[in-house]
């Protein structure tokens, strides 16, 4: 698994700002009503090819969480970029998805990505294409997988 969730060679901004919610590295994230990140929330909803990263600098590696404190209302810096359309980036997969390389991705509405519907009866955002082949279902938890910036 690689060590960085934006892993080139496409070119891609980069920013931080406060965590509105518990973020980790390759989650696709959003700004909450007070311009704080947190894991995008509408499940097929428009959405910025804005994925969470590793910021190794300060600490955080693609296995740490930026932590948000709802009693203190205060949260860490997310470390965030936007990839280039073509970009390869390590990106959470939602679980129960089978899919083939190429497969257009959408938000499952938690951070993570999920197949877009293919029949033609959603109105979907996508994100990303899947670069590899990926089987979720076993899985209990989301994981990352190599996907290609829309």
């Amino acid at each position: 698994m690689s060590k960085q969730i934006i892993i080139g060679p496409g070119h891609y901004e980069t920013d931080e700002r406060e965590a509105g919610a518990d973020v980790d590295p390759g989650e696709l994230v959003e700004f909450n009503d007070d311009g704080r990140v947190q894991p995008h929330s509408t499940d097929g909803g428009v959405a910025a090819a804005r994925f969470a990263k590793e910021a190794r600098d300060v600490g955080k590696t693609v296995d740490s969480t930026y932590e948000y404190d709802s009693e203190e209302d205060e949260g860490e810096n997310v470390h965030y970029g936007y990839p280039a359309p073509g970009t390869p980036v390590q990106a959470f997969i939602a679980t129960d998805e089978t899919f083939d390389d190429d497969t257009p991705l959408v938000s499952n509405g938690d951070g993570s990505l999920r197949e877009a519907a293919d029949d033609g009866s959603e109105d979907e955002a996508i994100v990303a294409y899947a670069n590899e082949a990926v089987d979720t279902s076993g899985d209990d938890d989301p994981t990352r997988h190599e996907v290609i910036s829309a």
